[in-house]
């Protein structure tokens, strides 16, 4: 049976309702949620906000533990990012901020690689389906929108404490 509604969060999001997700590890099982459910509504503040996304907040990927170095060399040439192991406890897009030297394991037991952009990206979907198809990679915390207008819904908590739902 479809869940009704899901209600999250974002680590990103762009003015065309494209999502990034995932800094807190779990690209896999927010995927699984957003399929099982009929509507979507992301919750997020004003700076969340992003022209683009990428570069305000890297692109993590949910990636195999077996040939992860590969997979990140990998992802690093097909993306053009600079595609940095996610360490320890540290949260996304703080690399070097835990130095126990260990790869930070998501709840399904992968690591994860965060994809550092130096310019937003362009084209979410094809982003998104070329990390895909990518070999060792998992799953990604890329939500494009949908082709429909209330796919996501997203609404943006205001330093004024009002509430804008994005169009």
């Amino acid at each position: 049976k479809a869940v009704d509604v899901a209600l999250t969060g974002c680590d990103g999001v762009s003015s065309s309702k494209d999502v990034v997700k995932g800094g807190k590890g779990a690209m896999l099982r927010e995927k699984l949620v957003r399929a099982a459910a009929s509507r979507w509504v992301v919750i997020c503040d004003e700076c969340k906000r992003s022209e683009g996304l990428g570069v305000d907040f890297p692109v993590p990927v949910e990636v195999a533990p077996a040939f992860h170095q590969r997979t990140l060399r990998r992802l690093a040439k097909l993306t053009g990012a600079d595609a940095r192991l996610r360490l320890g406890l540290a949260p996304a897009g703080r690399p070097g901020s835990d130095m126990s030297g260990k790869p930070f394991v998501t709840d399904n037991g992968n690591y994860v690689v965060d994809l550092f952009f130096s310019e937003p990206l362009g084209d979410v979907w094809l982003m998104a389906s070329q990390l895909d198809a990518c070999p060792g990679a998992v799953e990604h915390g890329l939500f494009p929108a949908s082709m429909r207008p209330d796919d996501p819904v997203v609404l943006v908590g205001g330093s004024d404490g009002g509430v804008e739902r994005m169009e």
